[in-house]
Formats: C-alpha cells, sequence, structure tokens
C-alpha cells in the first residue's frame, strides 16, 4: 500500500502510528462524518458510472479511484 498511500497511518506502527491516529481521531467522528454522507453517495454513483463504462474489461482503477476520492473531498468544502 505504501507506494499508493504514502508512509501515512495505514501503514505506520508504534508510536508514529499513535500519534497520528490520534490527530486523525476527531476527524472521523460519527456526527462530523454524517454531514458529508449525501455528497460520497453523489460521488459514488458517479464513480459506479464510470465503472461500468469497464464492464467486463480489465483496467487500471487506481485513476477512477484518485478522481472519486478528489471529488468527494472537493465535494466537502
Amino acid at each position: 500500500l505504501s507506494p499508493w498511500i504514502g508512509r501515512g497511518l495505514l501503514v505506520s506502527s508504534g508510536k508514529k502510528w499513535f500519534q497520528r491516529r490520534k490527530l486523525l481521531t476527531p476527524g472521523f467522528h460519527f456526527q462530523i462524518l454524517e454531514r458529508f454522507v449525501e455528497i460520497m453517495n453523489e460521488q459514488a454513483k458517479v464513480f459506479l458510472k464510470q465503472l461500468a463504462k469497464h464492464e467486463g474489461k480489465e483496467f487500471d482503477i487506481f485513476p477512477l479511484a484518485n478522481l472519486y476520492a478528489l471529488d468527494t473531498v472537493c465535494g466537502m468544502y
């Protein structure tokens, strides 16, 4: 995962993991995330339409996943 997501929380361990988790946890509180459900759902529908174009074919999902993440994050702000 490191080449794709870097050396952040998901691939950290020990003290580094604990420090990063402690910083990120408040941002993922249920009440905060609840405000963004509509945006995430809208962008998921767009993502699924893009995936449907590749039905039955092998393709690189990375660019589409990056666009989904970017569109979702940008839609939140």
